[in-house]
């Protein structure tokens, strides 16, 4: 297995994990399909996750980067997902939920 399919393997092994109830799909390889905007997307509590797996240097390719910036320009988050920050990409999805929930119970209490 390459270490980028390793990499969003164990991902998506640590996301399921942590968000049992998400949908985490990793859009397939494929040659015939024509590019693709970026690896895997996550869909939880109502918010849109996009993630570019990569190892070591290596960057998105202008296409990617293009669709994961369309991604955050309309209120979804976008990550590349490096070995170096993969335990605080997790983090951080956790606080964009936990934010989500208490600005729902602050609505709530209001009404």
């Amino acid at each position: 297995m390459k270490k980028e399919a390793k990499l969003a393997q164990n991902f998506r092994d640590e996301i399921m994990k942590r968000f049992p109830a998400a949908l985490y799909y990793k859009i397939p390889d494929s040659r015939s399909a024509g590019k693709r905007p970026f690896d895997a997307f996550l869909f939880c509590q109502g918010e849109f996750f996009a993630f570019e797996f990569k190892v070591e240097l290596k960057k998105p390719t202008r296409y990617q980067e293009h669709c994961l910036g369309l991604v955050g320009k309309n209120r979804g988050r976008d990550f590349v997902v490096r070995n170096v920050n993969f335990y605080p990409t997790l983090e951080r999805i956790k606080n964009v939920l936990k934010e989500k929930q208490w600005k729902q119970l602050e609505l709530q209490s209001s009404r």
